[in-house]
């Protein structure tokens, strides 16, 4: 199990790391003092990346933790398979939330974070010797 978490954590950490510098450039900067609306939008924004990498984590935690324990996985692997999944990760949410509402969108990135651990750490791991 301490080796599922510490997948999880590099794996979560890495899509946060993505998701958090696409929020940098790509978020408008007031041209005038802050105001209300600009400040609530920014909140917005920081609410889902981390709601993004908390279910992100939780769903690495499953993914990770049915990889056989013989398979061999890197720390550099899971960073740029869990930078991977960051990318899209947000649109993932954006459909969950249109798909059930808050909650959905919640399960949906859980479940699909949980099978991109699972597949990508069984494509990118070897066997133990």
């Amino acid at each position: 199990m301490k080796l599922a978490l510490v997948r999880a954590l590099v794996f979560a950490i890495a899509g946060f790391g993505v998701i958090a510098l696409w929020e940098v450039l790509t978020f408008e900067l007031p041209r005038e003092p802050v105001s209300e609306v600009w400040e609530s939008r920014l909140w917005l924004h920081v609410a889902l990346a981390a709601s993004i990498a908390v279910a992100t984590f939780a769903g690495a935690i499953a993914g990770f933790r049915l990889l056989p324990r013989r398979r061999r996985l890197s720390h550099k692997r899971i960073a740029v398979l869990g930078a991977l999944f960051g990318l899209p990760a947000f649109g993932l949410l954006v459909f969950g939330f249109g798909l059930a509402g808050r909650f959905g969108a919640f399960v949906v990135l859980v479940v699909v974070s949980a099978m991109a651990a699972y597949v990508g750490g069984w494509l990118l791991s070897q066997h133990a010797a």
